[in-house]
């Protein structure tokens, strides 16, 4: 009898397991492989100019974007949205950026928006995404002589510290809400704290690469001694705010740490339109391009 309830429990606890590494493969399937979201809106819907571009990463990916000339300056910003979003979640920051004399180019990420088809790999690979619209930036002679700064939010953010640390000619970046490593993420899904780590395992094996050596923070003192401007939530619940005393503090100078209070992931109050938010923004890169 006791061996027969000893099997029991064992049967019992293997089925829990094995649920439990299905339900972190399907996890891990569907953030990786993020439906894309539409594009709803393009710049002329804010009046603003613009041109579509596409460029081909050097692992062979199409990248599209817009880029935005203002004839007023050479010097352009590249802007990076975030996960399981699309360039033009990006168009208000871009608007502010245009008015105050920019040009803007916005992209959307391998496996989002109107880019090809790839699994999302969290900057892993999107490097090569923001290296190769930084060659199509170089190559116009419109903006010859010009200076290139960068932002990013979130996962944005994540890639541009790690691309800008390899690419020189970012001249400056500011981050919103980036992690210092991809592993401290707090994802909303169900049973966050037995899943989570099984669904960074079975991401990792599905990208190629370890959830657990993605991780920005090995790349922020690169950055030095260009500039860079760190923004961060108090009250992000994705992205905890220690990340971003993490990055400040193995970033070199010059170096700059803003901490909205009340704010969540998406600095709530402030991204999408706040003058006082795009006016921090823009005040750094006007003192630093």
């Amino acid at each position: 009898m006791a061996s027969k309830r000893v099997k029991i429990a064992a049967a019992a606890i293997a089925a829990v397991l094995a649920l439990l590494v299905l339900l972190s493969v399907v996890v891990a399937y569907q953030m990786v492989y993020s439906a894309k979201q539409p594009i709803t809106k393009t710049p002329a819907d804010y009046g603003l100019p613009y041109q579509s571009f596409e460029v081909t990463t050097q692992d062979g990916i199409v990248i599209r974007g817009w880029f935005l000339p203002n004839p007023s300056s050479r010097d352009v910003i590249i802007v990076c949205h975030g996960y399981a979003q699309n360039k033009s979640f990006m168009l208000e920051g871009a608007k502010a950026l245009y008015e105050a004399g920019y040009n803007v180019v916005l992209f959307d990420f391998r496996g989002q928006g109107e880019s090809d088809y790839s699994p999302i790999t969290f900057g892993y690979k999107e490097k090569y995404d923001v290296f190769a619209v930084v060659e199509y930036v170089l190559s116009k002679e419109e903006l010859s002589g010009g200076d290139v700064g960068i932002y990013g939010h979130s996962m944005g953010g994540a890639t541009a510290i790690i691309a800008a640390a390899q690419t020189p000619a970012i001249k400056a970046v500011v981050t919103d809400g980036a992690y210092s490593k991809l592993t401290d993420a707090k994802p909303a899904i169900p049973l966050a704290p037995v899943l989570t780590p099984m669904v960074f395992f079975f991401g990792g094996v599905m990208v190629g690469t370890s959830a657990w050596e993605i991780v920005p923070a090995d790349y922020v003192g690169k950055i030095s001694p260009r500039p860079i401007l760190i923004i961060h939530g108090d009250a992000d619940t994705l992205i905890p705010v220690e990340d971003a005393y993490e990055l400040y503090q193995r970033a070199g100078e010059p170096k700059e740490l803003w901490i909205i209070p009340g704010a969540d992931h998406d600095t709530t109050g402030y991204l999408e339109s706040s003058p006082q938010y795009w006016g921090k923004v823009i005040s750094f890169f006007k003192e630093n391009l």
